[in-house]
């Protein structure tokens, strides 16, 4: 329910903007007109997306958040294959070394903590299959594409999953749609919710069309880190080890590795 309630708050956030224009923010978020046609070409981004959502509440709601969110890391290592596989992509010395750490700290973080739960498991990795897919469809559809900006892949996204996400909870679940008779707690961290859930999906999709699905995994690393050691103060279903700890460490240090040659890139590109 929270991700149909996202999709719709995204397409009012959208219309609003397009009703009110204000300044400046037609540089980063150009509002989109509807089109079947567009329509028609950001379906396999749609299907992809909620395919990696699905998949991924599946694997939480089976596993803890910090030994999903250690496994979830590996998704770098997927596109870096998949990079290599298929679009015969060449990476330096640093960017080598910088995905095995990722991959290995986070396999040395999430093995701290393995339970019987093989579906669990199992729907991670097929969640880390399927993110990757997403990020590619996102950038091969700016680069074949290029009025689809991401303003208007997440608008569309949200758009086309509105429909689907509604059949869905009809049949699952209806009692979803009871939203009243809740506390003002619930609202607060449902409007939080809300607005982290658009600002992540177009910021993502941004990611992913200025730079590459990879970058944005590695982006991801770093806050899937933070959000990992959070959940360990918050959450009791987990005990801090040493392993643990090394094997956060040494997937956000493969980030930071990862980022060294990007970042001289772009000031190659700048200059």
């Amino acid at each position: 329910m929270i991700l149909l309630a996202q999709f719709i708050y995204g397409v009012a956030f959208t219309c609003i903007f397009k009703i009110i224009k204000p300044a400046g923010i037609p540089k980063i978020w150009k509002v989109p007109v509807f089109s079947l046609d567009i329509a028609m070409k950001c379906s396999p981004l749609t299907l992809s997306f909620l395919a990696n959502v699905m998949s991924g509440m599946t694997a939480i709601s089976r596993v803890n958040i910090p030994v999903f969110l250690a496994f979830r890391r590996l998704t770098t290592l997927f596109l870096f294959v998949t990079d290599f596989v298929f679009l015969k992509k060449k990476s330096n010395f640093l960017e080598v070394v910088g995905v095995l750490m990722i991959s290995f700290g986070a396999i040395l973080a999430g093995s701290n903590d393995l339970k019987a739960d093989f579906f669990g498991y199992f729907f991670i990795f097929v969640n880390n299959f399927v993110t990757s897919i997403h990020f590619n469809v996102v950038k091969r559809l700016s680069e074949k594409h290029p009025e689809i900006d991401s303003a208007t892949s997440s608008f569309y996204m949200s758009t086309l999953a509105i429909p689907i996400l509604c059949v869905i909870i009809i049949f699952e679940d209806p009692a979803a749609f009871d939203l009243f008779n809740r506390n003002m707690a619930f609202y607060f961290l449902f409007m939080l919710s809300l607005n982290t859930g658009i600002t992540l999906t177009f910021s993502q999709n941004w990611c992913t069309v200025v730079n590459s699905p990879i970058v944005t995994s590695i982006t991801g690393n770093v806050k899937d880190v933070a959000l990992t050691f959070i959940s360990l103060i918050i959450f009791d279903d987990i005990i801090p080890t040493f392993w643990l700890i090394v094997g956060l460490v040494m997937s956000l240090a493969g980030a930071f590795i990862y980022s060294i040659p990007k970042l001289q890139e772009s000031r190659v590109k700048g200059q």
